[in-house]
């Protein structure tokens, strides 16, 4: 048995183009609706996310200080035109990056269960997976369990929660906040599902703190995937802008030690060239001949 342990934005798609659109989107409606300028929204929106710790809370628009006054037919209008035009700039950009398909398929076609590990939140993982047609590729997923779920007769969420968030994997796994990559638990996880693998298993992911350092340490293969540093100055911008990271946070992952992986790729289908194929069988050989 072979594993692969992908991560997944920045990896798989574009994630920082992907959601640093979309909220550039966002602010731009809700500044309109709300007549204030977008800096403040920013401002606002950045300590929401930091209480939170996470980048996508799902409902920050309701708890910003320019809506707190607001009555609620009023917060639902601005609600839906914001998130509106944020849902229709995601659809437009969530696209796996062209090889990605394919070298799925071939990975599939070497043995290999693949097993997603991202720190994304687990529902909004998962339905990117699907949405960009991916799902059928992996066996797991290791996600983080996110915040509080709201229920779907909160009136500022109404039909914006989804019916059912089952996740259609074999298996998965949702970690706290605390055990999130670049802790090893994520790792430790999946290896605990799959315990007799003929040789280490395999991680890829563009992060070398959060996805190269905590395979090295489990003495698992690793694969940097370092096109997914390539995040356009605009959108990096954006995503500072907002980002659940403290200053000092940002600070300490500048100054973070140089990892250094085994292999280094350019697009994600060099690992065609990496991982180990499958030994050819007795009908291979045949079909061959």
């Amino acid at each position: 048995m072979k594993l692969l342990i992908c991560d997944v934005d920045n990896t798989l798609f574009d994630w920082s183009g992907y959601y640093a659109s979309a909220f550039r989107a966002l602010v731009h409606v809700a500044a309109r609706e709300l007549a204030i300028p977008e800096e403040r929204l920013y401002s606002e929106l950045k300590v929401v996310h930091q209480k939170h710790r996470s980048i996508e809370y799902s409902f920050s628009l309701q708890e910003l200080p320019s809506t707190g006054a607001l009555e609620i037919d009023a917060l639902r209008k601005v609600l839906d035109a914001a998130i509106g035009a944020f849902n229709s700039v995601k659809r437009k950009r969530l696209r796996p990056f062209e090889d990605v398909r394919p070298t799925l398929a071939w990975i599939r076609m070497q043995q290999y269960s693949v097993v997603a590990v991202t720190n994304s939140p687990t529902y909004q993982a998962y339905r990117r997976i699907e949405r960009m047609g991916l799902r059928s590729y992996f066996d797991g997923l290791v996600s983080w369990e996110g915040w509080g779920a709201k229920g779907r007769d909160d009136p500022l969420v109404g039909h914006r929660m989804p019916e059912s968030s089952a996740i259609d994997f074999p298996w998965h796994a949702a970690v706290s906040h605390a055990d999130l990559k670049p802790s090893t638990i994520p790792y430790e996880l999946v290896l605990e599902r799959y315990p007799k693998l003929g040789e280490p298993a395999w991680v890829v992911g563009d992060s070398l703190s959060n996805d190269i350092a905590p395979a090295t340490q489990l003495g698992l293969h690793s694969v940097w995937a370092k096109y997914g540093s390539n995040t356009r100055a605009k959108d990096l911008e954006t995503l500072l802008r907002v980002t659940d990271w403290t200053d000092s946070q940002i600070r300490a992952l500048r100054k973070a030690p140089t990892v250094t992986p085994e292999y280094s790729i350019d697009t994600f289908s060099d690992l065609q060239r990496i991982l180990p194929e499958s030994q050819p069988t007795l009908f291979d050989n045949m079909e061959e001949a």
